[in-house]
């Protein structure tokens, strides 16, 4: 595959990563990581991250019965979540191509390595994240904490709307919440 192709995974190759799900607060739990893409692997066999635009972020959460994650989730993922240092990249042009996600996926998946995730754990930082909400025709996210590893509430990405629903870049992921079932 060309490294310059875009990646945008195709909605039913979107996936919750081992059906992996961590208590989030006494009714939700979340996605341990953002979806993964099952057509895209990096060299080693990590999955790359899904990259979908935000309509199709919100057919995959109903697949799952679930939703984008909420605003109003964060101070709970700061609390619960192992959280990453951001993998920032200068923008241009090709922001949605596979070398960028796979850049930036790797950097992430090294960093769960190096921090010794126990893939129990929620995950917060493996992307900036699509958030539930968004007006008609656009597109609402929020992520990437300033401080890296530990809580904070300085983001590189607030809560915004930014883009157009069929927007999508290498850094722009999907966590999803469902309520819990026990």
């Amino acid at each position: 595959m060309n490294a310059l192709a875009r990646h945008h995974t195709r909605p039913e190759a979107a996936y919750v990563w081992r059906d992996g799900w961590a208590p989030l607060d006494a009714t939700w739990e979340v996605s341990v990581l953002a979806l993964v893409d099952g057509d895209m692997h990096l060299d080693a066999g990590e999955p790359l991250f899904a990259r979908l635009n935000y309509d199709e972020a919100l057919g995959v959460a109903d697949r799952y019965r679930a939703e984008l994650v909420h605003e109003e989730h964060w101070p709970a993922l700061e609390h619960t979540a192992l959280i990453l240092k951001p993998e920032l990249r200068a923008p241009t042009a090709d922001m949605s191509s596979v070398q960028w996600s796979r850049s930036h996926d790797a950097a992430v998946w090294r960093q769960l390595e190096d921090r010794h995730w126990d893939e129990a754990q929620a995950v917060l930082g493996d992307g900036k994240y699509w958030l539930k909400g968004a007006p008609p025709g656009k597109s609402r996210l929020m992520g990437w904490d300033k401080d890296g590893p530990q809580p904070g509430q300085s983001l590189w990405q607030p809560a915004s709307v930014a883009h157009n629903r069929l927007h999508f870049d290498y850094g722009t992921t999907t966590k999803l919440v469902r309520r819990r079932t026990s």
